[in-house]
């Protein structure tokens, strides 16, 4: 295969929706907004921390589902996953 003069180009990251909506631009503002303040706990200046925080129970909600599972465990364990078990053994 022959290499053309772009192959040394990063990838295009990803495009917004064309067109966008108004809820698109909202959070759009929402996340530049955060981006540019300066938390009084340094522990949140983190977006991706800030983010799992308020998206954490609705990724929760969609893990069981995606693995019909009939609620969340008390604590995480990988093995009820691969085996099938009701209950976590360790």
């Amino acid at each position: 295969m022959t290499r053309g003069p772009d192959d040394d180009l990063p990838t295009p990251g990803p495009s917004e929706p064309v067109p966008s909506w108004s809820e698109y631009r909202q959070l759009e503002q929402a996340v530049h907004d955060y981006l540019d303040h300066e938390p009084k706990d340094l522990a949140w200046n983190d977006i991706w921390r800030a983010l799992a925080a308020i998206m954490g129970e609705c990724q929760r909600d969609a893990f069981v589902d995606a693995f019909d599972l009939s609620q969340p465990a008390e604590r995480p364990c990988i093995r009820r996953l691969i085996t099938g078990e009701d209950e976590c053994p360790c």
